[in-house]
């Protein structure tokens, strides 16, 4: 499986994130998380994603379908584990 950012900018309007979570559904993606806002109008969100890797040209074709949004495509890159070492503090007195 492939991670996507799709980032979305646009007009506002009723029914845009159920449009854009039919289209990723449709298309064989799976919507991990997202961060939407709406303001004076305007509609801005970041959603990861994560499809197979035959899967991501349909649905970028069908994502560039939905009038008026501006919408960006990147691969997700991984994150590096980071490991911490754990300590015991005690404090007496």
């Amino acid at each position: 499986m492939t991670q996507l950012l799709v980032t979305i900018i646009g007009q506002d309007r009723t029914g845009l994130v159920e449009r854009l979570s039919d289209t990723v559904y449709q298309n064989h993606g799976n919507w991990l998380q997202s961060s939407l806002s709406q303001l004076s109008g305007q509609f801005a969100g970041i959603i990861q994603l994560e499809i197979e890797p035959h899967h991501i040209m349909q649905l970028s074709q069908a994502l560039s379908q939905i009038d008026e949004l501006q919408i960006h495509i990147v691969e997700a890159q991984s994150q590096k584990t980071v490991s911490f070492d754990n300590y015991l503090l005690q404090v007496t007195g």
